[in-house]
């Protein structure tokens, strides 16, 4: 693995465990998610998700559809950067 996929999967990984863990989602779905699909609490801790959607985006880089990795870590990079600049109302 180039270190250039390596940086897409981890910004993505992070971006998605985020969203999924700590935010409502987009029409509340990640917030209905955690609660009808607990998991043993694996919906709502970053750290225990960040593994299997690392899995899910290793596979999604080795096909077509590595552009679903590529726009979630954008957004993953651009959280740390706007996390690192100061912001802090997420």
């Amino acid at each position: 693995m180039s270190p250039l996929n390596l940086l897409i999967l981890s910004l993505a990984t992070f971006y998605a465990a985020y969203a999924v863990s700590s935010t409502h989602g987009p029409w509340r779905v990640f917030e209905w998610l955690r609660t009808h699909l607990p998991l043993g609490g694996l919906m709502a801790c970053l750290v225990c998700l960040s593994p299997w959607l690392a899995a899910l985006f290793y596979v999604l880089l080795l096909t077509p559809l590595a552009v679903i990795a590529y726009v979630l870590a954008v957004g993953g990079a651009s959280v740390l950067l706007w996390r690192y600049t100061g912001g802090s109302n997420l």
